[in-house]
């Protein structure tokens, strides 16, 4: 995200449509913050098409399309914000459901970074992400920030997950240069499955295996380190065992503002990211998430 041209910023009104959700608005101050430091334009975007919200009282409400002069009012002011700081930003409406908007802009125009805001509350079934985020960060080919929305402007501490390999090793950079415009702390986890031959008795032998399958994480991710800002300070955590128990043992042992994950789209269904550990952490992490894509991502667009 070095070279940041631009930022895609999605804005929700709410269930009465009349001003940005507490998540909406940190996500605006973030871009806002991005675009400042790196020179980026930004695209403020709003979907009109009717969606559900998740009520403690009510239950699910259905939001109907369009939008109330107040809420065209509080969009109109977001605009100005980032104008008046210089930074060049369209606000762009639209009748397409915002997930799907969001994802065809940021593969049409090369979008760097897309943010939007995580849902307040859990829904009934437990998870910590709304439709829209979820369908979001399985089709945009962009990098996705889902900022939950009583985070701070810039998270404090920030743990990279890295599966290793090349999109591994890219998300470690990434919250390394993260890292260091946040001036935040920054934590790496790797976690890795204990090869089918290793699955007998363990001996001396085996263990001296598993510490070389150890050693050869930490290096890597070292290596991915090399040159940046965090290098020798960032905390370094390989463990065999279940990527996603570890991964959130670990975010939870840290408080982590922030998770830095890879993910890829395979297999079944489209946009459905089948087996992957990144589709398992989706709705249980209750912090703010940052997915990042691979080289080439293909998004599907449809399903």
């Amino acid at each position: 995200m070095k070279e940041l041209r631009r930022i895609l910023v999605g804005l929700d009104l709410g269930p009465q449509g009349k001003m940005l959700t507490p998540g909406s608005r940190l996500a605006a101050d973030q871009a806002l913050w991005l675009a400042r430091k790196l020179g980026s334009r930004a695209i403020l975007l709003h979907s009109t098409a009717a969606d559900e919200y998740w009520d403690r009282e009510e239950g699910y409400i259905l939001v109907h399309e369009g939008i109330p002069d107040e809420g065209r009012a509080a969009l109109e002011a977001v605009l100005q914000e980032f104008r008046q700081d210089g930074i060049r930003t369209e606000l762009v409406c639209t009748e397409e459901p915002a997930a799907l908007a969001m994802a065809r802009r940021a593969g049409a125009e090369s979008i760097g970074l897309a943010i939007v805001g995580k849902r307040s509350d859990a829904i009934p079934d437990g998870r910590k992400l709304g439709s829209v985020s979820t369908r979001l960060l399985r089709k945009c080919p962009s990098t996705v920030w889902v900022t939950r929305p009583d985070g701070d402007l810039r998270p404090k501490r920030i743990l990279a997950a890295t599966a290793l390999g090349e999109l591994g090793l890219k998300v470690v950079r990434e919250a390394a240069w993260l890292a260091e415009q946040c001036e935040a702390e920054l934590s790496v986890v790797h976690a890795y499955h204990l090869p089918v031959a290793m699955h007998v008795e363990l001996g001396e032998p085996q263990v001296e295996q598993l510490e070389q399958l150890r050693l050869r994480g930490v290096g890597a991710i070292e290596e991915a380190l090399e040159g940046t800002a965090v290098a020798g300070t960032a905390e370094l955590h390989v463990e065999c065992g279940p990527p996603t128990r570890v991964i959130m043992d670990r975010a939870e042992k840290i408080d982590a503002d922030l998770v830095v994950l890879g993910t890829v789209a395979r297999g079944g269904v489209a946009g459905l990211l089948v087996g992957n550990t990144a589709e398992r952490l989706l709705g249980r992490l209750d912090c703010s998430l940052l997915v990042v894509k691979p080289d080439g991502f293909a998004y599907p667009l449809e399903g």
